[in-house]
């Protein structure tokens, strides 16, 4: 989504205020992302660790994550 219409046709104040939203909309969705991020690691371990897993599973002839 592209904001320049709103920011191009509104007073300084107004787009000062269009730019703090869209920093804290910014700023949630990392907020959530890392959270995820966090959670994902915790319960499943670091990429790495996926990765060997799920490469041990389809050796052994497992589906990818059944092992």
């Amino acid at each position: 989504m592209t904001y320049r219409t709103y920011i191009q046709t509104r007073p300084p104040e107004t787009v000062a205020s269009i730019l703090i939203c869209i920093i804290h909309q910014s700023d949630s969705l990392l907020d959530q992302q890392i959270r995820q991020l966090e959670k994902a690691f915790l319960e499943q371990g670091r990429l790495s660790e996926r990765m060997t897993r799920a490469r041990i599973a389809r050796r052994s002839g497992h589906p990818e994550g059944a092992a």
